[in-house]
């Protein structure tokens, strides 16, 4: 988002370095913004989270005109933003005539707004939250608005079930905030519908940075040693650098109507935890009231992952980043850094499964959130139904380490998602999971299979697995120039129709090494434009399945009797896909690179496909284009 975690200091000195970290921007936001038409103008530029949005904005593009809009009230906001060139212009945006005399921008930011604290001046906040978002519409209806707006304008929800999204209805519990600022959404909703405006409505859900949010509330509270209610259990938070890289970058994802789009962190956490956390770094335990509700405000954000990636700040990292302005910060910088790993004191127990309840299906999403792969619910019922699911469970239910196997024709059998949370590492649990894993396959005669990161190759050849072939995963962001390409004489591309099917499966068989039509029937669907046959007369002569995923469309698996057909195959899904989009491509594949190459892909990651103690593969080379993924082979 802004930069990557692995550029991140291990600690912030003192205010002028975090300003310095949180607007330095990542290649990601310096390309949206220069190829981003116009200017930019924040509207209600002085608050918490403006400053250090608006000097982003101009870091990442500094020839474009940025300008900030605000009462300034506070004379040092206004000469801090000036330094670093932001043109400031003072304004009250409850007045009319003060927001037509603006630069009409290409670009709006919509920051203003009235927060928490309504009780007795309720008519305030309303003409805040509701009056100005309408002004501002009509007056910038020919420009882009990307409005700053809130999670609280969904119900509490389960905090076991991963968060409202976008589709739940913005229905508040009852208060003139949260229903107001469902009022000011309405307001760009129906300018953005009316004028043709293009906008994006984002329900942030909280930022922080390190001297103001939950996680300094907390840390504050036990240094304290003051009582932390837990009434309010469990939270989202987003480091406000991320949350800053993501609305920037929203300008290129606007909807005409306006529509809203999540931004948080992935995680739903626990304030018992985090107490506890700051409570060791501080040396003192924390003094808890209440017990946790089963509801709380909470988002999903799978929509904004898929458009930007995980945050590149992660929790882990928010907790070693002491608060800045307390005596709590000063005292945790001063001790060596605890763990979360200390936390976790129990031995997992191991276990095997074959289903998953509601809240286990969030612990097992909640690691590939963690480690930032694609998979969705759907991906973890193939295993479930066809193969078999390894799990560490905590004496309070709670996975923590996965392996999964899945079974193909009796011959080999995948083993994949191999995951661990971080505070449950260096203790064998992935090694004892495979172990238990590669044991039941021996007993089945079958060969063990698995796709290697670099970082796993070297564990994996330690337990007797083999090289055999590579592949690239490829991403592109967006659909860009046409990938149309007319497939070769005697050939016809078409959508997948049931009538293909039993011929599709023979075909993926002889040419995966076995039969998997099961798999395949899990994926089919998933993907609008990516289920394709190359058909040749009454035969098949290759074909293309693809999914949906946590940050990206995947196709794949592409299997085709040659270059020109896979071609012909994958063109046809890049003209009717439109967001980012993975493929795994196999490395002697040369030809079929260099037309993605053309198309907007980049390499992401490579892989290695392994086998236990042989390196001769099953499948058919010359055919295999393009694998499902690593978990599925």
């Amino acid at each position: 988002m802004t930069q990557s975690s692995d550029a991140m200091p291990d600690r912030l000195r003192d205010v002028e370095h975090l300003e310095e970290v949180m607007t330095a921007p990542s290649p990601a936001v310096i390309a949206a913004l220069q190829q981003l038409p116009g200017d930019i103008i924040v509207l209600g530029v002085g608050g918490k989270i403006g400053p250090s949005l608006a000097r982003l904005a101009k870091r990442a593009a500094p020839a474009k005109r940025v300008v900030g809009v605000a009462r300034f009230s506070e004379k040092d906001v206004r000469e801090k933003l000036t330094q670093w060139g932001i043109e400031c212009i003072a304004a009250d945006l409850l007045e009319r005539k003060e927001i037509e005399a603006l630069p009409k921008l290409a670009n709006v930011v919509f920051m203003a707004g009235r927060k928490f604290g309504s009780s007795g001046d309720e008519e305030q906040t309303w003409a805040m939250n509701a009056l100005v978002p309408a002004l501002v519409a009509e007056a910038f209806a020919g420009s882009r608005i990307v409005a700053y707006s809130t999670g609280c304008v969904y119900p509490y929800v389960n905090v076991h079930h991963g968060g409202a999204t976008e589709a739940t209805p913005a229905t508040p519990p009852p208060g003139a905030y949260a229903n107001s600022c469902v009022a000011r959404e309405a307001m760009f909703r129906y300018f953005s519908r009316t004028r043709g405006t293009p906008g994006r409505i984002i329900r942030l859900n909280y930022a922080i940075d390190m001297r103001y949010g939950v996680l300094h509330d907390v840390a504050s509270r036990v240094f304290a040693g003051a009582p932390i209610n837990l009434a309010t259990g469990h939270v989202n938070v987003i480091w406000q650098g991320d949350a800053n890289a993501m609305v920037l970058r929203t300008f290129g994802h606007c909807t005409v109507p306006a529509s809203p789009l999540n931004v948080s962190g992935s995680e739903t956490l626990s304030i018992r935890l985090l107490a506890e956390s700051f409570g060791q770094r501080l040396g003192k335990p924390p003094v808890f009231t209440g017990v946790e509700a089963p509801e709380a405000w909470l988002v999903n954000t799978a929509q904004a992952t898929r458009l930007f990636g995980y945050p590149s700040v992660p929790f882990g990292k928010l907790v070693d980043w002491p608060p800045i302005g307390s005596r709590a910060g000063c005292r945790a910088s001063a001790r060596t850094r605890t763990t979360m790993s200390a936390m976790a004191t129990s031995e997992p127990r191991l276990n095997a499964k074959q289903s998953l309840t509601a809240s286990e299906l969030d612990d097992v999403g909640a690691l590939v959130r963690e480690a930032r792969w694609n998979q969705l619910a759907a991906d973890w019922r193939i295993f479930l139904e066809f193969g078999r699911l390894y799990t560490a469970e905590t004496d309070e239910g709670r996975i923590v380490a996965t392996t999964a196997t899945l079974p193909y024709g009796g011959r080999f059998a995948w083993i994949s998602m191999v995951l661990v949370t971080s505070d449950y590492r260096r203790r064998g649990l992935a090694t004892k999971l495979m172990q238990w894993a590669m044991r039941d396959l021996a007993a089945g005669d079958v060969v063990p299979v698995l796709d290697a990161t670099p970082d796993g190759r070297a564990v994996y050849r330690r337990l007797g697995f083999v090289d055999s072939w590579g592949f690239q995963r490829l991403r592109r962001e967006r659909r860009g120039v046409s990938a149309a390409v007319a497939p070769p004489a005697g050939i016809t591309v078409r959508p997948l129709g049931q009538a293909d099917w039993p011929a599709l499966c023979a075909y993926d068989a002889a040419a995966f090494g076995a039969e998997r039509g099961a798999v395949l029937a899990g994926l089919r669907g998933r993907l609008a434009g990516a289920d394709l046959v190359a058909a040749r007369g009454n035969g098949i002569a290759g074909f293309l399945l693809g999914r949906d995923g946590g940050l990206a469309a995947h196709i794949g698996p592409l299997i085709a009797d040659d270059d020109a057909i896979a071609r012909a195959l994958v063109a046809r899904a890049l003209e009717a896909i439109e967001g980012p989009l993975f493929i795994d491509l196999a490395d002697s594949k040369a030809e079929l690179r260099g037309f993605l190459d053309t198309h907007g892909f980049a390499a992401v990651r490579p892989f290695t496909r392994m086998l236990h103690g042989t390196s001769t593969r099953f499948d058919d080379a010359a055919r295999t284009f393009a694998v499902v993924g690593p978990e599925f082979g």
